[in-house]
C-alpha cells in the first residue's frame, strides 16, 4: 500500500493518510503503531499486512498471532475504531505461497466475522484471472500497477461506504453525500 501514489484522491471525500511502510512484518507495523504521536482518532484504518511476513517464511500461526497483537494495540489506544483487514494479494512473485495466504485470509476473515470493530476486505477474487494473477501488478511481479490500485480503491470504498456512516463522510468533505444516485 506504500506505493498507492493517488490515495488522497481515490479516497475522497474522505481525508486518507498513507501509513504504509516498505518491506514491513507485521511486529514492525505494530511497533510503529505504538510509537505514533497521539492525537485525533481516524474514522478507520485500513490495514495490510501479513503478506512481507509469509514470504520471510514465518508461519500463518505465528503471523495470525501478530495480527491479533496488532488489533490488540489498536483497541488499546483506538477503541472501537474500524479496523479494515484486507485480504493478502495473489501477486506473480509469490505465487507459491497462496496456500498459506488462504489460510491467512480465512483466519482474518473468520475473525473479522466475530468481531464488531473488524472488518475484512477480500480483494483475492478481483485480482484474478482464470485462476491466477491477472494484469494488476507492476514488472517486479509484487507491487500493484495503477490497475490494481483501481481495484483496491474500489473494494476499500465499497466497504467503507456500507460500513461507516453517511454524517462522518459528510464531516469529512463538508458536503452532502447522495449514496442513491
Amino acid at each position: 500500500m506504500h506505493q498507492w501514489k493517488q490515495l488522497s484522491t481515490d479516497m475522497l471525500p474522505w481525508d486518507a493518510h498513507n501509513r504504509g511502510i516498505s518491506g514491513a512484518s507485521l511486529g514492525e507495523i505494530t511497533r510503529r503503531f505504538n510509537n505514533g504521536a497521539p492525537g485525533r482518532l481516524p474514522r478507520a484504518i485500513v490495514f495490510y499486512a501479513g503478506e512481507n511476513d509469509i514470504a520471510f517464511g514465518v508461519s500463518v500461526k505465528h503471523a495470525f498471532g501478530q495480527l491479533r497483537t496488532f488489533i490488540t494495540e489498536k483497541r488499546r489506544r483506538m477503541g472501537a475504531t474500524p479496523l479494515l483487514i484486507v485480504s493478502l494479494k495473489p501477486s506473480p512473485l509469490r505465487w507459491e505461497k497462496r496456500a498459506a495466504q488462504t489460510e491467512f485470509n480465512d483466519a482474518a476473515q473468520a475473525l473479522a466475522r466475530a468481531e464488531p470493530d473488524l472488518i475484512y476486505v477480500d480483494v483475492v477474487p478481483s485480482l484474478l484471472v482464470r485462476g491466477h494473477p491477472g494484469p494488476f501488478y507492476s514488472a517486479d511481479g509484487l507491487h500493484l500497477n495503477r490497475d490494481g490500485y483501481r481495484v483496491l480503491k474500489t473494494a476499500v470504498r465499497k466497504v467503507l461506504d456500507r460500513s461507516l456512516p453517511t454524517s462522518l463522510v459528510q464531516r469529512c468533505s463538508g458536503n452532502v453525500i447522495d449514496r442513491n444516485g
